[in-house]
């Protein structure tokens, strides 16, 4: 097939030549010296100039999205499943939509499974899983959550880690909001207790812990005890 051609009609020939526009205004009365040259654009092949203007504007859409999909692969490859799943889940939770949040936590916790079971994946999907329906006052179905991302940390890392300390502690935060503090009391021990032994008792994190138990102990009457945490003194071995 021959390409398409753009020929050049030269009208007359001289060794100055010039370009002739319709809207040039003459300057002082003087003129270019040299003759005048005509650019001729028509095609000269097959295709009216309308069918070949599409044509290439259908070439040049196919190649820039040919070259942002290149782009897109290359450079911004699709999310594994878990993280796409437990990014909605997160985006979701945030905007309130907690129905929407756990469909995607679920779906995140089944590629999660999947998983070695030191994974850290499957710990904070259960425990984000769990946020969501504590964040709806769903307060029980929150709860086994808890307790299975406290026994699979538990099983990783020992009884004493301070990621056992922080399912405690979100576990007894559960319980409390049931009500149960009774159930509470041993973990938010057992908590600030793990915590104080890893991180040291100037530690916010521990001093907070501290006094969370202390203000539990008060609730439930044990004044006697929390005024000698209040004091500095460490509570009895259990």
């Amino acid at each position: 097939m021959e390409a398409t051609r753009f020929p050049l009609q030269l009208l007359s020939a001289g060794p100055f030549p010039r370009f002739e526009s319709k809207s040039a205004e003459p300057t002082s009365g003087l003129t270019s010296p040299g003759p005048t040259i005509k650019l001729n654009l028509r095609f000269s092949t097959f295709g009216s100039p309308i069918a070949v203007t599409k044509t290439k504007a259908l070439a040049i859409l196919v190649i820039v999205v040919g070259t942002l999909l290149f782009v897109r692969t290359v450079y911004f490859p699709p999310l594994p499943p878990w993280e796409q799943f437990h990014r909605n889940g997160l985006t979701a939770l945030r905007q309130g939509n907690h129905d929407e949040a756990q469909r995607q936590f679920q779906a995140a916790l089944k590629e999660a499974d999947a998983f070695p079971m030191d994974d850290w994946r499957r710990t904070l999907t259960l425990g984000n899983l769990a946020e969501s329906y504590r964040a709806q006052g769903k307060f029980s179905e929150a709860e086994p959550h808890f307790l299975r991302a406290l026994e699979i940390d538990e099983q990783v890392y020992g009884p004493d880690h301070p990621n056992v300390a922080a399912h405690l502690n979100n576990l007894a935060g559960n319980y409390l909001a049931l009500g149960k503090l009774a159930e509470a009391e041993p973990l938010l021990k057992r908590a600030w207790m793990i915590w104080e032994s890893k991180l040291g008792p100037d530690n916010e994190l521990v001093q907070f812990a501290r006094k969370r138990y202390i203000d539990l102990l008060n609730e439930m009457g044990r004044t006697e005890e929390a005024d000698r945490l209040g004091a500095g003194l460490q509570p009895p071995s259990p």
